[in-house]
């Protein structure tokens, strides 16, 4: 315990400028020549078991990781880390050194690297990262541009003490603010967006990792997406987009959950909302809508409203990055909805470079025209 103190002791020293890096790096030396000689004196056999004892510890030791991502924007953050300067750099390696030695202060001393690298990245003062609102710095960080501060949000949210609740909360608030804001909604009470701008499907993936329950950061989004529906009588070109955005946010954690009901629960207040869309003309919405949440099997009401209010075009004209699915979801729905209409299906079949099937409607049309002709013949 005395050993762990006076490890996480010397790291806090160390970020608070009361030790340098070449003094810190001499006890360290020290610490080590220490043990060899303690080693050295012990017997053969108690050596043996002291060497087996001391690898497995260092095995636990080496296995250990901060509870921080080290799979995204890693080489971001290494370059964060040399643009602030050889110090910061040897600082870090001696924090990261600290903390492997420890046995039961490894948390404390990510605690401590995490404060002393945001402290860096904010220009702030490490005493007021520690001892400032945790939902502050979390804002401040997720406002920045810049991709290794996302990481830093990732390592900070690991160990900080924020509770799941408490990060769902400041994430649904903040999302629905961002949007609310980009669609020139008043915002609750003048609050300022935690966020720079509307996020967008890709940003709040990543966002939405923060948390653990994402089911509950769906409900948050689609009770806020259900209140702006409820709270005006006259159905807004704003208010409509603000619904979809947050659907759309809504249906990413639940599949990233893989909550089933949660989907069905989307994909049904879609087909509510899609007539709403299309009496206000809100068409570019409604395939906002379609192609954000991407399940158009589920979706073919949406096929329906469009090709009722010959609004297809707009569908074939949006860049979905998922047209190998859209293509063929869509000619199978014509095919058995419109059967009629080979004029649209072949718009289709063309628009996809479908060869094979548009060749297939032109034959079956040639055969009809053939057929009718001997028959009147």
């Amino acid at each position: 315990a005395s050993h762990d103190l006076e490890i996480l002791l010397s790291a806090i020293r160390l970020v608070r400028g009361l030790t340098t890096a070449a003094e810190l790096s001499d006890t360290l030396e020290a610490d080590v020549l220490k043990k060899k000689r303690r080693l050295s004196s012990v017997s053969s056999s108690s050596s043996s078991s002291a060497s087996s004892a001391a690898s497995s510890a260092a095995a636990r030791v080496l296995s250990w990781r901060p509870p921080l991502s080290r799979t995204r924007s890693q080489s971001s953050m290494a370059d964060w880390l040399r643009s602030c300067g050889a110090a910061a750099l040897e600082a870090t390696g001696l924090l990261q050194e600290l903390t492997e030695r420890s046995t039961s202060a490894k948390i404390c001393c990510a605690q401590v690297t995490v404060a002393f690298h945001i402290a860096k990245f904010l220009d702030a003062e490490y005493d007021a990262v520690i001892s400032g609102s945790a939902l502050l710095i979390l804002s401040k960080l997720l406002a920045s541009p810049l991709p290794c501060a996302f990481q830093l949000a990732q390592q900070f949210v690991a160990v900080s003490g924020l509770s799941d609740d408490e990060v769902i909360g400041f994430l649904g608030d903040s999302v629905v603010n961002a949007v609310r804001n980009a669609y020139g909604l008043p915002l609750p009470h003048n609050l300022a967006p935690a966020l720079p701008q509307r996020p967008t499907p890709a940003q709040f993936a990543q966002l939405s990792s923060l948390c653990h329950n994402q089911v509950l950061l769906a409900s948050h989004l689609m009770m806020a997406a259900n209140a702006a529906a409820a709270s005006t009588s006259d159905v807004s070109q704003a208010t409509l987009a603000l619904e979809v955005d947050l659907m759309i946010h809504a249906h990413t954690c639940y599949t990233s959950a893989c909550d089933m009901e949660g989907i069905g629960t989307i994909v049904r207040t879609c087909r509510v909302r899609v007539p709403v869309l299309a009496s206000t003309g809100q068409f570019q919405q409604m395939i906002h809508l379609l192609t954000g949440v991407g399940r158009y099997r589920e979706m073919l009401f949406v096929f329906e409203s469009l090709v009722e209010h010959e609004k297809l075009d707009l569908l074939l004209r949006r860049d979905t990055g998922k047209e190998d699915e859209l293509k063929v979801v869509l000619l199978d729905f014509l095919r058995k909805n419109c059967p009629d209409d080979s004029d649209l299906f072949s718009k289709v079949a063309t628009h996809y470079t479908m060869w094979r099937e548009l060749a297939e409607v032109l034959e079956r049309q040639g055969e009809r025209t053939s057929s009718g002709r001997q028959h009147v013949s």
